[in-house]
């Protein structure tokens, strides 16, 4: 019979509440409401700037634009067609690639969020 590891229970409680904590579904929306700040004034339509919504599901956060009113936003964002091979209507269209944009400009702030919050869970437990 294996030995069994003195305070092996509480350290697996502590961790599974540090876990709870720091992926918190507010932490998640916080980090998704700082990218769709940085995102919405970079869209050229402002029919496409109205429809940004941010997000949290679990523990992720997610930005999304568009709507059933403006279904030309995935081709304004991602470009359609190019000069040789340009769309079935004539042309083409440029990509504005705004939410990717500003996912690297907010980067780092998302990064710090998430770190203070499992610094602050980390704490919470007793696992400093």
């Amino acid at each position: 019979m294996p030995a069994k590891l003195t305070g092996a229970a509480a350290l697996d409680a502590a961790l599974a509440g540090v876990e709870a904590d720091a992926t918190d579904k507010t932490v998640a929306l916080a980090a998704a409401t700082l990218v769709l700040e940085t995102a919405r004034p970079a869209a050229h339509s402002t029919r496409v700037r109205a429809t940004g919504r941010a997000t949290a599901s679990g523990r992720r956060g997610v930005v999304r634009f568009g709507s059933a009113a403006t279904p030309w936003t995935a081709p304004s964002h991602f470009g359609h067609g190019t000069a040789g091979r340009p769309r079935a209507q004539g042309g083409w269209i440029t990509g504005n690639m705004f939410l990717f944009q500003a996912s690297d400009k907010r980067r780092e702030e998302v990064y710090d969020l998430y770190v203070r919050r499992t610094t602050e869970a980390i704490r919470a437990h007793g696992l400093s």
